[in-house]
């Protein structure tokens, strides 16, 4: 299997190898460079072409989050894991804005940057509790929305939950061309152009659920109106996006839904 190749940015010399020592315990992670400051994590993305850039948001020369606003504007297909010993809803608001899908704090095990390596590289969001937080907090305003069909909803649940186009084409038995077309349509709808936009809208409307522990992305079946998290989702320290029960209204919808 080919080895995921991983730039590690930090301003701090010890933090870095620290860093390569915990991939280095899982054989499918190689660092193939590493960076003190933004600039040269821009420089060395273009340059080396990682699968995933592990960036701390507080860097020299270049903060972590300008840094990262270049990176994505020169490829927005790279995969960065924001890595910061700071809790701030701003670097949140504004990391998720650009199109960061995963955080985790310094003070996090171990065990937690490497389960969100792990995410990043599926295609998956993830966030520690302490970022679910900081998302709750954030979703404090903005309750009027649009009208939106039953289907449109279950494309919102099942984005924020971190599923890819075919995944949902799968679960609601229609085409990855069909799903596309509710992405297209909710884009429009909601005047929100990135999948991290739709996260944040999904939680500021209820649509999805966020215990405090929870997996990020528990399976659940056919019966996207029943809530559903496995036993190792109530056991771990990450966020659930699970769909909210039948029982509980979560949208004004229009008279007619459907595929």
């Amino acid at each position: 299997m080919k080895a995921v190749r991983v730039l590690v940015v930090d301003g701090h010399e010890l933090v870095r190898v620290g860093v390569k020592a915990i991939l280095g315990t899982c054989p499918q992670y190689m660092v193939c460079g590493e960076a003190g400051d933004g600039r040269a994590a821009v420089e060395q993305t273009i340059q080396l072409r990682p699968d995933l850039v592990i960036l701390e948001a507080g860097l020299r020369v270049l903060n972590g989050l300008e840094a990262a606003r270049q990176i994505l504007a020169y490829n927005p297909r790279f995969r960065i894991l924001i890595f910061t010993e700071v809790e701030s809803e701003q670097i949140m608001r504004e990391a998720l804005e650009m199109g960061v899908c995963g955080f985790v704090l310094k003070r996090d095990p171990a065990s937690d940057l490497l389960a969100a390596a792990e995410a990043l590289m599926r295609g998956r969001t993830f966030f520690t509790s302490r970022m679910t937080m900081l998302i709750v907090d954030m979703a404090t305003s903005q309750r009027r929305v649009p009208i939106l069909t039953r289907r449109e909803i279950e494309v919102v649940q099942l984005v924020a939950e971190g599923n890819s186009n075919k995944e949902i084409a799968r679960i609601l038995n229609v085409s990855a061309k069909t799903v596309e077309a509710h992405r297209t349509n909710l884009r429009r709808k909601l005047k929100i152009n990135s999948t991290q936009g739709l996260v944040i809208y999904a939680v500021r409307n209820h649509m999805v659920r966020l215990p405090q522990t929870a997996s990020l992305s528990p399976g659940f079946g056919s019966d996207l109106d029943t809530t559903y998290l496995s036993a190792a989702a109530q056991s771990s320290d990450k966020l659930a996006m699970a769909p909210l029960s039948g029982t509980e209204p979560v949208h004004e919808l229009s008279a007619h839904g459907g595929s």
